[in-house]
C-alpha cells in the first residue's frame, strides 16, 4: 500500500551515508550483537587515532544493503565487507588530508543536514528509536554528517586548486570535439571544459594524495575480526601489484554484467587486469610513463590512455582509407535535423476547492459505510491500490503507516468503521478497523484522492497564456520566468531536440517537439501536450543535411583512428 512509510530521504554523502539512513534494522541488531562479542571497542588504530568497531560494522551493513538491492542472495558479503572496511580506512585518511588543507565545515551546515534527516521522518519518537537501533546518538550522527561534508569539501578544495591553462582547454577540446562536443565550438563549451578539467584533475590529485597517505599510514591494533580484510597483494605480474581491494572493487562492477554470478565476475576481473598489464607493459616499451606516486589502478589507466594517444598519433591514414570508411558509414555523418528551445513546464497543483470536493465525496461514502458493505464500497469507490481487494490492508505493526492513519486505527474500535474522515498526504481515508491488538491491527480503507479539476486546469492554462503574452511583449524576460513559481516545474534552455520527439532531460515529448519544429524562431508559444502545459521559444534550428566528405573529413579521421587504436590494443592483449 502507498500509505506504508519509512521514507529514505537522506542526502547521499561519499562513503559516510552510503545508503539511506534506516536500512535493515534486523541486520544492524545482529551486527551489534556481533560487536558485543569482539575483543575491543575499536576496530583498529590509524596514525594513532582509534576507529570504533561500530563505525566499521555500520559501513559494512550499509554497503551490503546497497549491493543486496541489485544482487540479492548472490551477493558475496565477504567481498562487500572487504570494500567497506577499506572505505573506512580511506575516509579516515581523507579526514587527515582535510586537516592538512585546513578544510572545515560550519556548524550551521551540519545542523541544516541534520534537520533535513529529522524532518524526513516526521515522527520525533520514531526517529529516536531508529537512532538507537542504528547505534547513533544525536552527537554521533552530527559527527558523521560533519565527516561526510568534510569529504565533499576536501575534494572540492583540491579541485579548486587546479586552474586549467588555455592550451590545456584547447587540447581537451581537440581530443573530444567529434565526440562529447560534436557540433559545438570551443567558445561555446569553454565553461564546460573548465569545469570538467577541474573535476578530472581534482580527482586525479585527490587519488594521488590518498595513495600517498595509504603508503605512509601506520595501521595497528587491528581487531582479529578484521585482519582478513586488510589490503594485500592478490595478483603480481610484470612489476604490477593488484591488491585484493582492487580485485573486489572491479568484481563488484562486473557483477552487473554477469547478473550477480560471482565466479564469472571474478574471472572477468582477473582477465581484465591481465589485459591492463599487457597494455601498460607495451606503453612502457614505447617510452611512455606516468607519475610514480599513483596507485596501481591509476597507473594502469594512465598508461592505457597514453598508449591509445600514441597509437593514434603514429598511425598514418591514407586518403583512400578515409574515403572507404566514409562510404561505409555515410549515414552516420549526415546532419540530423534538431532544434534548441527555451521551455517552461507548468504543473497544476490541487486547489483548496479540489480538496473540498474530494472531502465531500468521502463524507458521502462514510455516511453509507458499514462493516457489512465496506468491502463492496471499497471496490466501487476506492482510488487506492488496495481498492480491487476491497480496501484490505491486512495486519500491520505500529510505525508502518503514516501517523494520522495509524492514530485513527488504534484510536478506533475493533469491528467498526472509524467515525471521521482521516486526511493524509495521499488523500482522504474512510477506515474500517477489523481487528486490533496492542501493537498491531487489521484494517480496510477507502481512499479518495485529491484530483485536479477542469476548473483548476483552466486557471493554469490562463496563467501560461498570460506568461506567453508578457514574454512576447517584453514585459517579462525568460530569465525572470526561470526563477520559478508556484506552478512552474522547470524553466530552462534545452538543446538537441530531435524530430522524433526526444528532448534531452525531458524524454520523449512528441507533440511538444512537433510544435517546436513547426514554430517560428524566437516567438513564444503555448502548447498543451499529453495533458501537460508548456510555454516555449525556439531559439535555434538545424536542418537535415546530407554529408559531404570534404566537410566531415576531420571527423571521419577522428572516428577511424579511434577504431584503429582499439584494434591495436586488442592485438596487444591477444598476443
Amino acid at each position: 500500500m502507498a500509505v506504508r512509510k519509512l521514507r529514505k530521504n537522506m542526502k547521499p554523502i561519499i562513503w559516510v551515508i552510503t545508503i539511506a539512513f534506516f536500512v535493515s534494522m534486523l541486520t544492524v541488531i545482529v551486527s551489534n550483537i556481533r560487536m558485543g562479542m569482539g575483543n575491543q571497542s575499536y576496530a583498529f588504530k590509524i596514525n594513532g587515532e582509534k576507529v570504533e568497531t561500530l563505525k566499521v560494522e555500520r559501513t559494512m551493513t550499509n554497503l551490503s544493503g546497497v549491493y543486496q538491492q541489485y544482487f540479492g542472495a548472490n551477493l558475496d558479503k565477504e567481498l562487500s565487507n572487504l570494500i567497506a572496511f577499506n572505505q573506512v580506512i580511506e575516509k579516515e585518511l581523507t579526514m587527515q588530508i582535510a586537516k592538512k588543507l585546513k578544510v572545515k565545515v560550519p556548524k550551521k551546515e551540519i545542523n541544516a543536514e541534520y534537520d533535513k534527516i529529522v524532518n524526513s521522518i516526521n515522527d520525533k519518537e520514531q526517529f529516536k528509536r531508529m537512532l538507537q537501533i542504528q547505534g547513533y546518538t544525536k552527537t554521533t550522527l552530527k559527527k558523521e554528517i560533519e565527516e561526510g561534508l568534510l569529504l565533499e569539501k576536501t575534494i572540492a578544495a583540491i579541485k579548486e586548486q587546479y586552474i586549467p591553462s588555455e592550451d590545456e582547454l584547447k587540447e581537451e577540446y581537440e581530443e573530444n570535439k567529434y565526440g562529447t562536443y560534436l557540433g559545438k565550438t570551443y567558445e561555446e563549451v569553454k565553461p564546460e571544459l573548465e569545469a570538467q578539467l577541474k573535476d578530472k584533475k581534482g580527482i586525479e590529485k585527490y587519488s594521488a594524495l590518498l595513495h600517498e597517505e595509504k603508503e605512509n599510514m601506520k595501521l595497528e591494533a587491528v581487531d582479529e575480526e578484521y585482519v582478513k580484510y586488510l589490503e594485500q597483494p592478490s595478483l603480481e605480474k610484470d612489476g604490477f601489484v593488484i591488491t585484493n581491494v582492487d580485485m573486489a572493487n572491479r568484481t563488484i562492477r562486473n557483477l552487473f554484467a554477469t547478473g550477480g554470478e560471482v565466479t564469472q565476475a571474478e574471472e572477468m576481473t582477473k582477465q581484465s587486469f591481465e589485459a591492463d598489464i599487457k597494455i601498460a607493459k607495451e606503453a612502457i616499451k614505447r617510452g611512455l610513463s606516468v607519475e610514480e606516486n599513483l596507485s596501481t589502478t591509476d597507473k594502469l589507466y594512465g598508461l592505457r590512455t597514453k598508449l591509445e594517444k600514441d597509437i593514434k598519433d603514429s598511425y598514418k591514414v591514407s586518403e583512400d582509407e578515409l574515403k572507404n570508411f566514409f562510404e561505409k558509414n555515410k549515414l552516420a555523418y549526415d546532419t540530423a535535423a534538431s532544434s534548441d528551445a527555451n521551455i517552461v513546464e507548468f504543473k497544476a497543483e490541487v486547489s483548496e476547492k479540489d480538496k473540498e470536493t474530494a472531502l465531500e465525496k468521502a463524507k458521502e461514502i462514510l455516511k453509507e459505510a458499514t462493516p457489512e458493505n465496506f468491502e463492496e464500497l471499497a471496490i466501487k469507490y476506492s482510488e487506492g491500490p488496495s481498492g480491487p481487494k476491497g480496501g484490505d490492508l491486512g495486519w500491520f505493526e505500529k510505525g508502518q503507516m503514516v501517523k494520522p492513519f495509524e492514530d485513527a486505527v488504534f484510536k478506533g474500535e475493533s469491528g467498526k468503521v472509524y467515525p471521521e474522515i482521516v486526511e493524509t498526504q495521499f488523500g482522504h481515508h474512510i477506515i474500517y478497523v477489523e481487528e486490533k491488538e496492542e501493537s498491531k491491527a487489521k484494517a480496510r480503507h477507502i481512499l479518495i484522492t485529491n484530483k485536479i479539476s477542469d476548473e483548476t486546469k483552466k486557471l493554469l492554462k490562463d496563467e501560461a497564456l498570460s506568461v506567453v503574452d508578457k514574454l512576447q511583449n517584453k514585459e517579462l524576460t525568460f530569465e525572470e520566468v526561470s526563477k520559478g513559481g508556484k506552478n512552474i516545474v522547470a524553466s530552462k534552455a534545452y538543446t538537441g531536440i530531435t524530430e522524433g520527439g526526444y528532448i534531452p532531460e525531458l524524454g520523449y515529448k512528441i507533440e511538444l517537439a512537433k510544435e517546436i519544429f513547426k514554430s517560428e524562431l524566437n516567438k513564444f508559444q503555448f502548447v498543451e501536450s499529453q495533458g501537460e502545459i508548456y510555454v516555449f521559444q525556439k531559439i535555434k534550428e538545424v536542418k537535415y543535411k546530407k554529408a559531404d566528405f570534404e566537410e566531415v573529413k576531420d571527423r571521419v579521421k577522428y572516428d577511424l583512428l579511434n577504431i584503429k587504436s582499439q584494434e591495436e590494443l586488442k592485438k596487444i592483449i591477444e598476443n
